[in-house]
């Protein structure tokens, strides 16, 4: 198989792309479904509202505790619709990602296909993991109210707070992965997620420590040139004629697009395709031989 940035390179223009479009689908998607979700509970408290003064106050306490489960109901379906949002773009983005890794071959129609082949399934995965978590807040949440009673010494809790933290990262960012490559059931993805964040540690650790460096190269990179780009238009408008502020415009708009349309999602899909790369090529082998044996 191709190197990971021999495949990055071939195929960066797409990917950053398709990744645009489908959080731009997503994203507006999101809004509209949580403003509609969220439409009845507050018609309804506005109305309550305004109907309080001519009700006792027995009547006005119970539309209170009505409007408090209405506004819960709606804030637990805005939280799992995130989730359905946020696992089409994870089998997007991992979807496209096994086409570029296992067929040396992208297209853009493939986040999408793929985002809805996922769905429900990560989905699942997405409510399950936020499930085996609750553990792990509670841990943080007695973390810090630890920190807060030492006062100064709560110092001494950054770490295991920092270090927990980046454990469910770690685990949040390949589950998605192991269920896409291997294509498995929801159940079957969370156990072998456990088995390669736990088994193999240091591969899984090193993956997100390089997803992240990806994600700022990329982000860095594309700084620099448009600081090597901008600095100067902007010193000739600043030190020799303010006319040069339109030539600063023309050039500043196209970089400015080129970032949000290309570049910052480029960021995002780099690094997950490295941590699916990883996976396929350094873990994934080892997790089946150690289940063969």
């Amino acid at each position: 198989m191709p190197s990971y940035f021999s495949l990055l390179k071939q195929h960066a223009v797409r990917l950053g792309f398709a990744t645009f479009i489908g959080y731009l689908v997503a994203n507006v998607a999101c809004f509209v479904a949580t403003i509609i979700l969220l439409l009845f509970p507050l018609l309804f408290l506005g109305g309550a509202a305004s109907m309080e003064d001519a009700m006792n106050p027995e009547m006005a306490a119970g539309l209170g505790i009505i409007g408090f489960i209405l506004i819960a109901v709606a804030y637990l379906l805005v939280l799992v619709l995130s989730m359905v949002f946020g696992s089409f773009l994870n089998g997007g983005l991992y979807g496209m990602g096994m086409q570029i890794l296992l067929e040396q071959r992208s297209k853009i129609g493939t986040f999408f296909s793929q985002g809805v082949r996922f769905l429900w399934r990560l989905t699942g995965q997405s409510i399950l993991a936020f499930l085996c978590m609750v553990p792990a807040y509670l841990i943080l949440l007695v973390l810090a109210i630890a920190a807060e009673a030492l006062g100064d010494a709560g110092v001494v809790m950054v770490l295991p707070v920092l270090a927990l933290v980046f454990l469910m990262m770690q685990f949040n960012i390949h589950a998605p992965a192991v269920l896409v490559r291997d294509d498995l059931r929801v159940l079957e993805s969370i156990k072998q997620t456990f088995r390669v964040v736990f088994s193999s540690f240091g591969s899984s650790f090193l993956s997100v420590l390089l997803a992240g460096g990806v994600f700022l190269a990329v982000n860095l990179g594309f700084a620099v040139v448009a600081g090597v780009t901008m600095v100067p238009l902007l010193l000739l408008q600043t030190l020799v004629h303010e006319g040069f502020v339109v030539l600063s415009i023309l050039v500043g708009i196209p970089l400015a697009l080129t970032y949000v349309i290309l570049v910052f999602p480029l960021s995002f899909a780099a690094a997950y395709l490295l941590v699916l790369y990883r996976y396929d090529q350094f873990i994934r082998p080892r997790e089946d031989q150690a289940i063969a044996a």
